[in-house]
């Protein structure tokens, strides 16, 4: 490494040229994480422990404008496709374990398993 320059001073300079930004990554995790089927909660956990701040999530998932409902009920769909029957309370519980898991509400889960009957 050169004389005189810190790693400090490296990562200050690649922040200030755009190189290095919180925000830009935050807004990238959420796009993979979305993709991979996880809801907010999980999302969240990960970034926590990425030490990302909770403010810049906050705005980020604000300025995203991400329909949590949609994405339960579609990641629901992509992994059960046929519906179950409506006494069998083992599957139901499978089901909502499942999206448990993934990160989503209960809220959004319910959501996702009434959907099952609505079609």
């Amino acid at each position: 490494m050169a004389e005189g320059l810190s790693i400090e001073s490296v990562l200050g300079s690649l922040e200030e040229e755009g190189y290095l930004s919180d925000q830009r990554f935050t807004e990238s995790f959420i796009r993979m994480r979305i993709g991979q089927g996880h809801g907010l909660i999980r999302i969240r956990f990960d970034l926590q422990r990425k030490g990302i701040a909770n403010d810049l999530m906050q705005t980020v998932f604000e300025d995203m404008d991400i329909d949590w409902y949609e994405l339960a009920v579609e990641q629901y769909r992509r992994k059960y496709s046929q519906p179950f029957s409506a006494g069998d309370y083992k599957e139901r519980s499978k089901r909502m374990r499942f999206l448990s898991q993934r990160g989503f509400s209960m809220d959004e889960i319910q959501h996702a398993v009434a959907s099952d009957h609505e079609d």
